[in-house]
């Protein structure tokens, strides 16, 4: 992918032309912010100025941005406590920031090619050999390099982490499924065919543990995470709009189960809007004058964006069934014919299809299931101000006069 200078445009090897949003998407990608205005600008990111309608909807890319711009600010603080190999990292994402270049990742395991060749091969001079294959959201259509986080064999955790460019030799994007045209939309298979990593593109931890410890700093993943959920918010909210339209068109808006069912999905789109907003409200300088969010409003909200996105899904599917089974092709009557989809065919598409599906099972557990979430809420939050008024508490009471020493009075 390059910028066309003269006509302001993202051009990709596909040779679509996409509007660069006056090069806005790319210079949000690498802001650091230093005040509140440039946090909450950090909320729309690619997927923000097409309202979430694009190959980056899905959030990869964004999120590989922040969390690569979060380690390379905070990389001396971190380094104290991992000692790992960063080879040229350092000097590899500023090279990426000069270029404007669209970086974007994927969490999914690296799967076998199929043959009895091992995933990954180490080479005497520190590199790697990569062979298999992995999925990837729309957006490495458009991407220019790739940030792989790859699992050596029998480890639980990946282990080694690299940014390669899109056009290295041996790497393929294809499309996912049968289909053998590429689609904007839909998941991408990179097939890595003996692709060489030099050692200068390579993390790797002095133990098993250390990527994973790397990604979970909340020095690092902070911008990610805030990016994540706001992404998530919006997708919420066109569900939720969706459902109350798709309510009043059938009439179920009348009945009282449904009702109440829409207005448990406000007062959850409600409670992650005021959960961001307290992240923002209490966020604070890092080590190195970044200003993240806090992190525990931050990661309650990342476990309400989880509830919330599949209680809209379910309402959605419970408001639209009747109509999805009357009407196999979703063509509702009262929608003019203007080549737009019709109400019942966007609720179907967000809700019933094949694509919906996969989109709900990513926005629910692409990082664990909500366990893990609240696992890592409970190690984040700020136990000591609970500690704090609990001993506030017990020093405000006082023994009963005249009775037994464990009675006492408030």
């Amino acid at each position: 992918m390059a910028i066309n200078e003269a006509t302001g445009t993202i051009e990709s090897s596909f040779g679509d032309r996409t509007p660069l949003w006056q090069d806005g998407a790319l210079r949000q990608a690498y802001l650091l912010p230093r005040t509140t205005e440039e946090l909450r600008n950090k909320r729309s990111g690619f997927w923000g100025p097409t309202d979430g309608a694009s190959a980056f909807a899905d959030g990869w890319t964004d999120y590989a941005h922040s969390l690569l711009a979060g380690w390379d600010a905070h990389e001396p603080f971190v380094r104290a406590e991992e000692r790992g190999t960063t080879g040229a990292w350092r000097e590899l994402y500023k090279q990426s920031e000069r270029q404007r270049s669209v970086i974007t990742t994927s969490l999914h395991p690296i799967a076998p090619l199929g043959d009895s060749r091992p995933i990954m091969q180490s080479e005497a001079s520190g590199g790697i050999r990569l062979h298999g294959r992995q999925t990837f959201g729309a957006g490495a259509w458009f991407a220019d390099e790739l940030l792989l986080f790859i699992r050596e064999e029998g480890a639980a955790h990946p282990t080694v982490a690299a940014l390669i460019q899109k056009g290295t030799e041996g790497l393929r994007l294809i499309p996912a499924g049968n289909g053998s045209a590429h689609s904007e939309s839909g998941p991408v298979v990179a097939a890595y065919e003996d692709v060489r990593i030099p050692a200068e593109r390579l993390w790797t931890g002095e133990d098993a543990d250390s990527l994973k410890r790397l990604l979970d700093h909340p020095l690092v993943k902070s911008l990610a995470d805030y990016q994540w959920a706001a992404r998530q918010l919006d997708a919420i909210e066109l569900l939720a709009g969706t459902a109350f339209a798709l309510a009043e068109e059938t009439g179920r808006g009348e009945e009282l189960h449904i009702q109440g069912e829409l207005g448990e999905l406000i007062q959850g789109i409600e409670t992650l809007k005021a959960l961001l907003h307290a992240a923002e409200l209490c966020a604070r300088p890092s080590p190195a004058g970044v200003l993240l969010p806090a992190p525990a409003p931050l990661h309650a909200a990342l476990l309400i964006a989880d509830e919330s996105y599949g209680k809209a899904v379910r309402a959605l599917q419970r408001i639209g069934a009747a109509a999805f089974l009357a009407n196999p092709n979703n063509a509702s009557p009262t929608s003019p014919n203007d080549g737009k989809p019709s109400l019942l065919q966007l609720a179907w598409g967000l809700t019933g299809s094949e694509a919906s599906t996969r989109t709900k099972l990513h926005e629910q557990h692409a990082f664990g299931d909500s366990l893990a979430k609240s696992q890592e809420l409970y190690r984040h939050y700020p136990v000591h101000l609970l500690r704090r008024r609990y001993q506030q508490f017990w020093q405000s009471m006082q023994p009963l006069d005249g009775k037994e020493e464990s009675e006492v009075q408030i």
